[in-house]
């Protein structure tokens, strides 16, 4: 009875496959795609050829190749599979992963232009039309959301696809992001980002989406040679054993020969050996390189779940993790998504995350501001405390990413800030205008009005971010000395401290004499 045999031949095969096989998933394209499948189907066929030439015990083996590469194939690829066999099996959701893990480490996930204009399309739109040309649709969504829509006409001809077909449509008060999906869905197309503009094209060209797709055959592919492999080498352990009599017939013969093959087996497994050890490190030097950039995809999945379902734990765990590599800007695309979400509890923890990731979120800074303009007091108070604990970097990046804000942006938000209904936002509002240390003399006139809010905890803040201005060499703040007087007569203690100590910062001269004469300033 011979051993299933192992040859370096096919040893050097499946290494040239694996190489294959990485590059395909790497640089998933159409032409990738159908190159694999078709490497496929000769494959499985070679083992039908197989199956109906070759003699002895090796038949088993191409038998069990052929009908197991077969039945997977057709499991994952038949007229049926898209509705009722693929989406059921683990192999799905593993080239799933997969592909998400290439986008990651190809960087193709949305870039500082995409995440600009997908912010843009998180206004509200209310849109109602009858039997519209597709094209007046989009003029109208241009012109309500201030966003570059472009059709690709030359993509929708080369498709045989109307490029103008009229549709009926009415949605009241979904994002424009959701509105566009929905009336593109309704004729067929998708949409990209490309060259700053969003592209209404047809589902082949949209880009990631397609991606995906192209990944998934692949791996599908590659997996039914594997499942081929693995059925033939079952079907050779399974086939029946030769009888005793018919190999008693030759013993004596092979007593005498016995000897040639044993050291003809040694060679061999010596030189299996050697090739498995090379290949072994050429992988696992693979995987070094590539664990980083696995482990960062994982990181940023388990903060997008912490953050979708209240794990604050996880979230924290997920930033850790990147950021012990110093790849915390990672994570920020993904967490602007939540910051968008429908959900209130999803955006305010999406802005948590995004405060204790710190300077990392600086890419954050427009959905950030616009988050303080949130429905939700909570949402908007975080918002405003993470975008004034990005400090004086922030005004740097709103410039790169919206051109059209100056470098007061966020001043100006955080001003907006002081007015809102709920208290706790107008007292983080107060602290970090102190801490950007405008020298504006229309800030300090805003945060002396802060002085007379009628929340204490708003009046505390006032006096402690006047007091932090000084203490960074502000010249503007001279006419706060009377209402920081009145302020240290305030009925709250905590009121009257700040304020003393604010004016012990902007004029001690004033601040010793009020102290000396009335002895009503805490501390005394």
């Amino acid at each position: 009875m011979r051993s299933f045999r192992f040859s370096l031949m096919g040893l050097l095969f499946s290494v040239i496959v694996m190489a294959i096989a990485f590059g395909a998933f790497r640089s998933a394209s159409q032409i990738w795609a159908r190159a694999i499948f078709t490497m496929t189907l000769g494959t499985l066929f070679f083992g039908i050829l197989g199956v109906a030439f070759r003699r002895g015990e090796a038949r088993f083996g191409w038998a069990g190749f052929a009908l197991s590469g077969w039945a997977y194939l057709v499991l994952a690829f038949g007229p049926w599979s898209n509705d009722h066999v693929r989406p059921h099996l683990l192999t799905t959701d593993l080239f799933a992963n997969l592909g998400g893990a290439v986008h990651w480490m190809k960087g193709s996930g949305p870039s500082s232009d995409e995440l600009k204009l997908q912010t843009k399309l998180q206004q509200p739109v209310t849109l109602q039309f009858v039997s519209t040309p597709l094209s007046d649709v989009i003029d109208f969504l241009r012109d309500y959301t201030q966003v570059n829509l472009v059709i690709d006409h030359p993509a929708l001809e080369a498709a045989g696809i109307d490029p103008n077909p009229r549709v009926t449509f009415h949605v009241e008060q979904i994002t424009g992001k959701s509105a566009i999906n929905l009336l593109l869905r309704q004729v067929g197309l998708a949409y990209t980002v490309r060259d700053d503009v969003i592209l209404i094209t047809t589902a082949g060209h949209a880009g990631l989406a397609t991606e995906d797709e192209y990944i998934q055959q692949i791996g599908h592919s590659l997996f039914a040679l594997l499942v081929g492999l693995l059925g033939g080498m079952s079907s050779y352990c399974l086939r029946p054993r030769q009888s005793e009599q018919a190999r008693g017939q030759g013993s004596e013969d092979h007593r005498v020969g016995s000897d040639e093959p044993g050291r003809s087996q040694k060679r061999r497994k010596i030189l299996i050996g050697t090739v498995g050890v090379l290949v072994i490190a050429t992988l696992a030097l693979s995987g070094w390189r590539l664990t980083p950039m696995i482990g960062d995809y994982w990181a940023v999945r388990k903060i997008v779940g912490g953050i979708k379902h209240g794990q604050y734990d996880a979230v924290e765990e997920g930033i850790h993790a990147l950021k012990s590599r110093g790849t915390g800007e990672k994570a920020v695309p993904a967490i602007v998504e939540c910051l968008q979400d429908e959900d209130s509890s999803v955006r305010l923890m999406a802005a948590w995350a995004l405060f204790h990731l710190g300077p990392d979120a600086i890419q954050a800074t427009l959905p950030l501001a616009l988050a303080t303009q949130d429905e939700y007091p909570d949402v908007r108070r975080k918002a405003t405390e993470t975008l004034g604990r990005l400090g004086p970097q922030t005004n740097r990046a709103v410039r790169s990413w919206v051109l059209a804000m100056k470098e007061e942006a966020v001043t100006a938000i955080l001003l907006e800030a002081l007015n809102d209904p709920d208290a706790s936002v107008r007292s983080f509002a107060c602290v970090e205008l102190g801490k950007v240390c405008s020298e504006a003399e229309a800030v300090v006139r805003q945060i002396i009005c802060g002085l007379k809010d009628k929340s204490p905890e708003v009046r505390v803040h006032a006096a402690r971010a006047l007091q932090n201005m000084a203490g960074r060499g502000n010249s503007s703040l001279w006419q706060a000395t009377h209402w920081l007087i009145e302020a240290s007569f305030d009925e709250n203690e905590d009121v009257r401290r700040a304020a003393r100590d604010a004016l012990e910062q902007i004029n001690p001269s004033i601040a010793g004499e009020l102290r000396g004469v009335t002895g009503r300033l805490p501390g005394n």
